[in-house]
């Protein structure tokens, strides 16, 4: 058998100022870091190419690397280095975006929100293909508009398509694109508990995920959010970013203003939780709609699923990734029911596997460090996972 051949991406100086950007692309926060990253462009480090697609007539339109091209303009460089490819579509364009190794994380607002245009429009994309009529899709990339808006218009075409409600469409068997597809492409959890805990932030009104983005909030505290009357909402989060400040941790603060208002909610007994429409009828891979979140559906309380503390193959390197967004009680109360005074060997055997995933992210970062921001991101969940391991009996600093 002949050796294949690889293919090296050539790499040229564009000039920064015929590149446009995609105000439009998953990833809502770029200013972390951007003062340094401008500082080391300027002092002469190296320089990663930037990726863009040629639009004709000498204009480019970046596809990876914003931060790159911010920080070169505040270091003022004229050219930059960039790897040219050829347009895509907007479902291409939203998964290239989701699956390049940033040197930042994307947050569970973006992650959410990236993941499930990407549904929407696999199945916009199949059904226009079906009928022989155009995507509507081609051109929204260049309609710079906000992921809210987005999902507005990405929803608004698969119902004229679907020739029902994107509900109707989603919770039944004529998905043509199943979730699980979706997902195996960006690389996240299949299963349907991993996804349902994926878009918990999508119960939030689009409001609310506008003035969230880009604030790394964990998917817990959103999930928590969602439950609270929708008039005490908005307060909580105008109330939250507001004590955060400009270098504040909103999560933290948020977490704040959700316990006290949730008492509140409580004692006047009119809180409502949004929960997920489930299937009209089985199609095997649980396929579920997200517009009627939109519309104001509800459940009747938020019960942590203990499966979604499930190791998976996502993360740098294919190495194991976890989720572990478990509501914290409150201090001095009562401690949620479980499963009696022991753990089930199985359960002993998942916290097992989770770990090792963890290990694995560490060694695969090796000595590197957190910023300011993913300390945020990640500190009040590690904080919590410590507490309740010490609580459940596993040995704790000099132990």
């Amino acid at each position: 058998m002949a050796p294949r051949s690889k293919t090296v991406a050539q790499v040229i100086e564009i000039g920064r100022e015929l590149i446009e950007v995609d105000a439009g692309q998953v990833r809502q926060e770029k200013t972390e870091g951007l003062s340094e990253l401008a500082a080391s462009v300027k002092g002469g480090n190296a320089f990663p190419p930037l990726v863009v697609t040629d639009l004709g007539k000498g204009r480019y339109r970046l596809l990876d690397g914003e931060r790159r091209w911010l920080a070169a303009g505040i270091a003022g460089i004229e050219r930059v280095p960039c790897i040219v490819q050829a347009p895509k579509g907007y479902l291409d364009t939203r998964v290239e975006q989701m699956q390049r190794n940033n040197a930042l994380p994307m947050t569970p607002l973006e992650w959410a929100q990236g993941s499930y245009h990407a549904y929407l429009a696999a199945n916009i994309a199949a059904l226009a293909s079906e009928q022989g009529v155009a995507d509507p899709t081609e051109g929204l990339v260049e309609a710079g508009l906000k992921p809210t808006e987005q999902r507005e218009r990405l929803e608004g075409w698969l119902a004229e398509l679907a020739g029902m409600p994107v509900t109707d469409y989603l919770t039944t068997p004529k998905v043509r694109v199943p979730r699980r597809a979706v997902f195996e492409r960006l690389g996240k959890p299949t299963n349907e508990s991993a996804i349902k805990k994926l878009w918990v932030p999508l119960k939030l009104p689009a409001a609310l995920q506008d003035k969230l983005e880009g604030t790394g909030v964990s998917t817990r505290t959103m999930g928590d959010l969602a439950g609270l009357p929708e008039d005490a909402q908005g307060d909580a989060v105008d109330a939250a970013l507001a004590a955060a400040g400009a270098e504040g941790d909103v999560g933290a603060a948020l977490r704040k203003e959700i316990t006290s208002r949730k008492g509140e909610a409580e004692t006047e007994g009119n809180g409502t939780v949004v929960d997920w429409p489930e299937p009209d009828a089985p199609t095997g891979d649980g396929d579920m709609g997200m517009a009627a979140l939109a519309a104001g559906e509800r459940g009747d309380g938020f019960v942590p699923d203990p499966a979604l503390a499930l190791p998976f193959g996502g993360g740098p390197g294919g190495k194991g990734a976890m989720h572990v967004d478990g509501p914290a009680p409150g201090t001095g109360s009562t401690p949620p029911a479980g499963l009696g005074t022991s753990w089930p060997h199985e359960t002993v055997l998942q916290f097992e596997a989770g770990l090792e995933a963890l290990l694995g992210c560490l060694d695969t970062v090796g000595p590197a460090t957190l910023s300011a921001a993913q300390q945020r991101l990640l500190g009040s969940q590690w904080r919590e996972l410590r507490e309740r391991g010490a609580k459940a009996g596993l040995p704790g600093e000099g132990a």
